[in-house]
């Protein structure tokens, strides 16, 4: 009998709600037992967890403390960087990666050959294996019929449109007073997290970008607007940014709409005609979905600029070509993807593991199964996974009323920020979301979600 728990925190809602639900269905069926929990919820409850394997998406300083702190108490810690599709440079990647924390990491795995070779170079350590990313899976196998049928919702509601996905948060992040304040950040020599001269100069180089691209959008906006009062555009801002910026910017034109909910940026790129971002994941999703897409690139910089959103959108360097683009194919429901090569298309599959069909979560358990003695008595999933106390749970409650008051009353930044990352979950969310991937890929199972304390979802297989 496999007596594991996985703990799988999220982040970001839109990013990574679907792919957990993914892999909940998929480890439950093979006899694990899952929690989906917020991140602040695994940071709090970590001294009352029974012991599993916790999911991490990345191994920077900020994590040393916690991923030292659950090897203490038993756990076993497995890492799937979120970013690990998306680097050039490999000095300024290896700021996701700790190099103090490797000794506390059991398992790491990468989405592709790429960034396999790179985690290598980090460190001697030998568990690292290449599975691909459920992200991945999502997209190319059945289960992408969920982004189809959400996307028609979407058709019907808003109808002919196109999108803009932006990804600035080097300039425009939630935290940031000011445009220059990640450069003020990474340069503090304080900082855990600092960059040496390389880095700092590659940051440096990926600011400049993003405020040409910013400024850029605002133009762009401004002149369809005016050019074409009769077309409409979503615009969908990365989760991290401000977005009252962006909402200010908007609110002056009547056929420019700002969109900020917990659906897939998958279901928006196939609601749309076409949608257009730069330098982001999103191009890269909507490549996989058979979709076209833009990358808008005003300036040409490879050794900041991402590969693959270069390789899976059409390239337009300036506002006026741009604005013509559209003018041309505004009404055209299904342009046909005709930038991509057999060149491109080998460097894909170097970077994705699993773009052929090929399972990761499959590929993630039976690597645990090998690798893990399940006879431990540390490990019996027997009884609750969160054991608090009575007096304990008395402060959870107040806890959660404090933070409660926190974010309604005093407006408190951080609360607000945790909030438009993961508006939050609850049971009936998670169990329809994992019944729909259950039919999808005709998986019969029986199965429970129960939300032992706050922000804390047991998934188990009845």
């Amino acid at each position: 009998m496999i007596n594991k728990i996985i703990y799988f925190p999220i982040e970001v809602k839109k990013r990574e709600f679907d792919s957990r639900c993914y892999q909940a269905l998929k480890l439950i069926n093979e006899g694990f037992k899952v929690s989906i929990c917020t991140k602040s919820s695994i940071n709090h409850y970590r001294h009352k967890m029974k012991p599993g394997l916790v999911y991490f998406k990345s191994s920077g300083p900020r994590y040393h403390n916690l991923m030292k702190e659950f090897k203490k108490f038993g756990h076993q810690n497995i890492l799937l960087d979120e970013e690990g599709l998306f680097f050039n440079d490999e000095s300024l990647y290896s700021k996701r990666f700790s190099k103090k924390n490797f000794k506390y990491i059991d398992y790491i795995f990468t989405w592709g050959k790429r960034d396999f070779l790179a985690i290598k170079k980090m460190s001697k350590y030998s568990k690292i294996f290449n599975i691909g990313s459920p992200r991945i899976d999502l997209l190319t196998q059945k289960t992408n019929k969920r982004y189809f049928t959400e996307s028609d919702k979407i058709k019907k509601k808003y109808g002919k449109f196109i999108l803009l996905n932006t990804q600035l948060i080097f300039i425009n992040h939630y935290t940031h007073q000011n445009q220059g304040s990640f450069i003020k950040n990474v340069g503090d020599k304080k900082k855990d997290y600092k960059y040496d001269k390389k880095q700092l100069f590659l940051a440096e180089q990926t600011v400049l970008i993003q405020k040409k691209i910013f400024s850029d959008y605002k133009d762009f906006l401004e002149v369809f607007s005016k050019e074409c009062p009769n077309y409409k555009l979503i615009v969908r801002p990365h989760p991290a940014e401000n977005h009252e910026i962006w909402k200010k910017i908007i609110k002056k034109y009547d056929n420019v709409i700002y969109i900020h909910d917990d659906r897939s940026a998958s279901s928006w790129m196939l609601a749309s005609q076409f949608s257009i971002a730069s330098n982001c994941t999103t191009t890269i999703e909507s490549f996989l979905l058979n979709k076209f897409s833009i990358n808008y690139r005003p300036i040409k910089n490879l050794k900041v600029e991402f590969e693959l959103p270069i390789i899976c959108g059409l390239n337009i360097d300036n506002i006026k070509n741009l604005i013509e683009f559209v003018k041309k194919n505004y009404k055209k429901s299904n342009l046909k993807i005709n930038y991509i090569n057999k060149k491109n298309t080998k460097i894909l599959n170097e970077r994705f593991s699993n773009l052929n069909g090929y399972c990761s979560v499959k590929k993630l358990s039976e690597i645990l199964v090998s690798n893990i003695n399940f006879n431990s008595n540390n490990y019996s999933l027997n009884g609750k996974t969160i054991n608090l106390n009575l007096f304990e749970k008395l402060k959870n409650v107040l806890r959660i009323i404090y933070l409660d008051i926190k974010l309604k009353v005093f407006k408190n930044k951080a609360s607000l920020f945790s909030i438009q990352k993961v508006p939050g979950m609850t049971e009936k969310e998670i169990f329809e979301r994992i019944v729909l991937f259950k039919r999808l890929l005709r998986i019969k199972i029986n199965f429970s979600v129960n939300q032992e304390e706050p922000g804390m979802f047991i998934i188990k297989k009845n």
